[in-house]
């Protein structure tokens, strides 16, 4: 038996802003597939945030996500502040 195993990143929600907080919400019309919700945070799909309509700093994290082969995105309250990256107090 061969196991699929997905590789995910993890990182502090207050990596994006309001905005895109909203655009998350499961009710969004972002285009975005977040397959969880909590009020902790969202797990996403990597590929599903289009590099077009989000915004830059949920493309600089997928792109972190794509460098090391992660297909998830989590963004968790209590995630890590990765360096580099633009962080919201809301």
């Amino acid at each position: 038996m061969e196991l699929e195993i997905n590789k995910t990143l993890v990182a502090s929600i207050s990596h994006i802003s309001k905005g895109d907080h909203d655009s998350l919400e499961p009710d969004n019309d972002a285009g975005i597939i977040t397959a969880l919700y909590t009020d902790f945070g969202y797990l996403i799909l990597v590929d599903s945030i289009d590099e077009w309509l989000s915004s830059k700093e949920l493309i600089a994290l997928k792109q972190i996500a794509n460098k090391h082969d992660c297909q998830w995105l989590q963004l968790d309250r209590d995630g890590p502040i990765l360096n580099k990256l633009t962080v919201f107090n809301w």
